[in-house]
């Protein structure tokens, strides 16, 4: 190693150069020694030819005359010249007259060869006698040339020897040395830990040299320490950024992955090294990934390449590809990013069911039911078959709410929906459409008889008892038909008429089903016109109220009076509240509806303060809804505090079914009404569900005995009995007890031997409005 770096350094190179240039510089002066030396032996070759065609002349008389003596002598005299290696002489027919030959003639190089014609000449004739040709070798001239070139060549080389030694000295003192230093600082720095500088000072172009290597080390170590942080930095980043970055060969395979990638998906950086996608993901169309490599490798980027790959715990990921390249190099890879959707896919897929799917049954609700219900209308519109919408409704449901609280109707609810699913074919549609109401979609029927089936097998299985928190339920449905497409051809009229069907079940006795008629549509639409009253009815002043007066029953003394609702419409008359309190029930407008009844109520109240005692109060009806509204204590409260009366003049009648809901909510604002002052009355007591222990829990000053008791507690022992219990009880927990509907004497006689307090009935008055109330009851007319 050591070797092969001495043979590639500056100064063996230099040495080899100067080498070569040494030889080089004899090879010249060879070449050049040469040259020179082939001109003088060419002049030499020139003057000998000159001297030898001079002897053509001499042989013109012997060759003439046939003198062989003369011409062998001049022959011999030619041969005394080492470089003669022939000699011949032809007559003038070309005959070989006369040849001398040297012994190195077939040795010797040959220079030349001269033939020359002899010509003869006298005074009376000029004529060719023969030709005279001679052969000239090279060697005494050869010879020559060699000790030139040799004297030369010696002179030169003893030069250039100086020379190249001269040189040699100053490189190794002036350049090597320098180099050398150069060198050491580079290959001191060569591990990239390490920026060495050269030490040595100089002042000529090796010290600039140095000073800008010097500069450059300084520049290139603070770089790398920039670049060294820079690095760290993004080590940091890719390995603890919180997304799963990982880069890919041209080949599709993984080449690295941060740590923070391979930490979420549970994998070791060998385990995912050199897979290729198609291992790595879980997609089922391995073309789709090899159409996103074409697309990355072709076009540079992919964006949110949908791929899923398992996690950690073997669970499916959802993720969204991120990748860029560079299309014109390939070769370098790609860097990958996946945002992992899972979570949001998830939510996406919740808020879809929740959009679709009710909450507590797990049945499609209104909306996938329209969804369902069109897609089916149009499939059988396009087959020409037939189609039943069934609209249930649970019958009394609000009493199990009110009795034993929502969480149990929620159960029931839940059992409901497993039963009216039990009671279809898989591919029918069972929905709930809110609170108690449910709906089916029967799609392909042959025979609309078949509807029938389904709504007698619902009736069915709705009846049988429910078995919650340790009671035996009952509930029963009604069931509307309508069928496409002799009733309707719209998902919305045909719930709408199956919706009136049902509606007309419930009237006909509830627990049974109707199929739509036409004769339903007029009822239907005077039940909407009557709710359409009910909503303007406050603004319109189609409200008032009457009141009946509640007395003591011993001394008929006038102790107070329930306010009655009463509707005067000017074409309907005068409308019971019967026909218009379940509808205002159903529709929500009964909590508006109440607030109006207090606030005039006590607004009458006010008015007849200087007519009636300082005890006289009045009794409001108050139903669950409104009862259970935000409002409704700042509602008392207000209104009490406006007309300036005493709390103790208002009675809040609520049914018993409120009372058993046993709520907190409930508890709290009876807390709060008692506290006030206000009396609070128990309406229609004994025809619940009772549950006494209720009486003693909440604060409660009133019972009302329901009138089905009094009716005919003269005649029937039992409800006698009943009524004088719940006398008793009242009496022994200290509650002020009213009988209501008391309609004749001997009621009235029955009754005071029971010592009941107070009663109210047609026996005493109907309800009056407001006029003749205070004429009959009060000493002046009200103003």
């Amino acid at each position: 190693m050591d070797m092969l770096q001495k043979l590639r350094s500056v100064q063996f190179k230099f040495f080899l150069t100067l080498l070569l240039g040494t030889l080089l510089a004899l090879v010249l002066a060879y070449l050049y020694s040469s040259q020179r030396a082939q001109l003088q032996f060419e002049q030499q070759l020139e003057d000998k030819q000159r001297a030898l065609r001079s002897y053509a002349s001499l042989l013109a008389e012997p060759v003439w005359n046939f003198n062989e003596m003369a011409i062998s002598n001049i022959q011999r005299s030619l041969m005394q010249d080492q470089d003669i290696l022939r000699v011949q002489v032809h007559d003038e027919g070309g005959h070989l007259i006369a040849e001398l030959r040297s012994d190195l003639f077939d040795d010797q190089p040959i220079a030349f060869n001269i033939e020359e014609p002899i010509i003869y000449s006298n005074a009376h004739i000029t004529q060719r006698a023969g030709t005279f040709s001679v052969t000239v070798g090279k060697a005494s001239l050869n010879g020559q040339v060699r000790n030139q070139i040799s004297e030369l060549m010696l002179m030169l080389g003893l030069l250039i020897l100086v020379l190249a030694l001269s040189v040699w000295w100053l490189h190794s003192r002036m350049i090597g040395a320098p180099l050398r230093l150069l060198m050491e600082a580079i290959g001191r720095s060569g591990n990239g830990r390490e920026f060495a500088q050269v030490d040595q000072i100089a002042d000529d172009e090796f010290g600039e040299i140095f000073s800008a290597f010097n500069q450059m080390q300084t520049a290139i170590a603070d770089k790398h320490q920039a670049l060294a942080a820079s690095e760290r930095r993004f080590r940091t980043l890719y390995h603890s950024t919180p997304a799963l970055l990982f880069s890919m060969a041209r080949d599709g395979s993984v080449q690295h992955a941060s740590e923070y990638c391979l930490s979420y998906l549970g994998l070791e950086g060998v385990e995912l090294r050199g897979r290729r996608l198609e291992q790595l993901f879980d997609n089922d169309d391995p073309a789709d990934l090899q159409q996103m490599q074409t697309q990355l490798w072709r076009q540079g980027r992919v964006r949110g390449w949908a791929v899923t790959i398992r996690g950690e715990r073997n669970e499916p990921l959802e993720l969204l590809l991120d990748a860029v390249c560079d299309p014109q190099a390939p070769e370098l890879g790609a860097l990958a990013v996946m945002s992992d959707i899972t979570s949001l896919k998830r939510a996406h897929r919740l808020i879809d069911h929740q959009a679709n799917y009710d909450e507590l049954t797990e049945l499609p609700n209104r909306t996938m039911f329209r969804k369902t219900l069109q897609r089916e209308l149009n499939r059988q519109a396009h087959d020409q078959g037939m189609l039943a919408v069934l609209y249930i409704d649970l019958d009394h449901f609000k009493c199990v709410n009110d009795t034993f609280g929502h969480a149990t109707g929620d159960q029931l609810l839940q059992v409901a929906a497993r039963r009216l699913q039990s009671v279809v074919r898989p591919r029918d549609l069972v929905a709930r459409l809110g609170g108690d109401e449910f709906a089916m979609v029967l799609s392909g029927l042959d025979d609309p008889g078949y509807a029938e089936q389904v709504a007698s097998r619902i009736l069915t299985r709705l009846t049988t008892p429910y078995h919650l928190q340790d009671s035996e339920i009952y509930v029963s449905g009604s069931v509307g038909i309508a069928m496409f497409p002799t009733d309707a051809e719209c998902p919305e009229a045909l719930l709408q008429k199956a919706d009136i069907a049902m509606y007309r079940a419930k009237q006909e006795g509830r627990n049974r089903f109707g199929l739509f008629l036409p004769e339903h549509h007029q009822a239907a639409q005077e039940r909407l016109q009557m709710e359409a009253v009910l909503r303007r009815a406050l603004d319109e002043q189609l409200f008032e109220l009457h009141y009946q007066p509640i007395v003591e029953l011993a001394s008929g003394r006038l102790v107070g009076a329930e306010a009655l609702i009463r509707l005067n419409h000017p074409q309907l008359g005068l409308v019971s509240p019967a026909q218009f309190i379940p509808l205002a029930e159903e529709s929500g407008l009964i909590v508006p509806i109440g607030n109006w009844v207090l606030q005039q109520a006590l607004a009458q109240l006010t008015q007849w303060r200087d007519r009636v005692g300082d005890a006289f109060y009045l009794s409001v009806n108050v139903s669950s809804r409104q009862f259970q509204s935000s409002q409704f204590l700042r509602t008392v409260e207000q209104t009490l505090a406006r007309y300036k009366l005493e709390p103790s003049r208002l009675m809040v009648e609520i049914t018993e079914s409120l009372l058993m809901q046993d709520s907190d909510s409930n508890e709290r604002v009876m807390e709060r009404l008692s506290r006030m002052g206000c009396r609070i009355a128990i309406d229609d007591f004994g025809t619940g569900y009772s549950a006494l222990s209720y009486l003693q829990k909440f604060p409660l000053s009133t019972l009302k005995i329901d009138r089905s008791f009094i009716h005919d507690c003269v005649e029937c022992e039992v409800h006698r009995g009943l009524v004088e219990a719940i006398v008793a009880m009242g009496r022994s927990l200290k509650l002020t007890v009213i009988i209501e509907g008391i309609e004749n004497d001997r009621q009235l006689v029955l009754l005071n031997r029971m010592q009941c307090q107070l009663g109210q009935g047609y026996h005493f008055s109907r309800p009056l409005d407001a006029q003749a109330f205070a004429e009959r009851y009060l000493a002046v007319p009200v103003v």
